[in-house]
């Protein structure tokens, strides 16, 4: 429960820039299954720790899951998630 608040909350601060409707659409696959993106945010930890570029090491850790986190996105806005996708590869690009 703690561990779950305090994912979200730094979900918050990292996504500030993103559109509040984008934010709530996340928020909402989180809470569907918050141990998987604590999961995540592990393994993407250890890459990063172990020399790999943030950016390589998130999109490889994303698509060792990404069948998980597409079930997760069944129902939702697909628009909305395209949206999402390509606002975070801009931002990364930077």
């Amino acid at each position: 429960m703690i561990k779950n608040f305090l994912m979200k909350q730094a979900f918050k601060i990292g996504s500030k820039n993103m559109p509040k409707d984008q934010q709530e659409m996340m928020m909402r696959i989180i809470d569907k299954k918050p141990e998987l993106f604590e999961g995540i945010a592990k393994e993407i930890k250890a890459l990063t720790d172990a020399g790999k570029p943030e950016m390589y090491a998130s999109f490889e850790v994303m698509q060792k899951h990404q069948m998980e986190i597409a079930k997760l996105l069944q129902g939702e806005d697909i628009e909305k998630i395209k949206q999402i996708a390509k606002d975070q590869l801009g931002a990364a690009a930077k």
